[in-house]
């Protein structure tokens, strides 16, 4: 993930052997979720831009997962 802190967006990169569907999570602190989006990518390297311009100053998570199962989470500071 780029751009962290972040004010506007941030850019998610992923490697997928095989087209997929990746779907991002944003939860707040308490687990809340507040983004919930899908986005389809090819084999090989995707970029995902998402808008958190509507985010509250705060600190968040954000789990990127496959429709295989396959995930990862990152802190995201929003100034």
């Amino acid at each position: 993930m780029t751009s962290n802190p972040a004010k506007d967006h941030i850019i998610l990169s992923t490697d997928c052997k095989s087209p997929t569907t990746i779907v991002v999570t944003i939860t707040d602190m308490l687990g809340k979720t507040i983004v919930n989006s899908f986005h389809k990518a090819d084999s090989g390297k995707n970029t995902i831009t998402i808008d958190i311009n509507k985010l509250s100053t705060g600190v968040y998570f954000v789990k990127i997962q496959d429709i295989r199962g396959a995930s990862a989470v990152h802190k995201l500071i929003k100034e």
